[in-house]
């Protein structure tokens, strides 16, 4: 699909594409951090997290987050 394309889709449907960036988001908690299963994450148990997202300027959604691992150094520890 090409680029304008996709722009028009999401200045044309902001809700759906918030929708499925949360749905996206939810998955990557549960399945890559673990999150709420019985299985450790990617990166070892993740103890907690905090992200924040931001809308970048073609309307697209991002998201920072930080990911606390137990049992991973400390930053005194590195």
């Amino acid at each position: 699909m090409k680029q304008i394309c996709k722009d028009s889709l999401i200045a044309d449907n902001p809700v759906a594409s918030a929708q499925i960036f949360h749905f996206m988001i939810q998955a990557f908690i549960e399945h890559i951090l673990g999150v709420g299963t019985h299985h450790p994450g990617l990166y070892g148990n993740t103890s907690s997290y905090y992200g924040s997202v931001e809308q970048q300027g073609r309307l697209t959604l991002h998201l920072h987050m930080l990911l606390w691992i137990r049992g991973a150094l400390t930053p005194q520890e590195i």
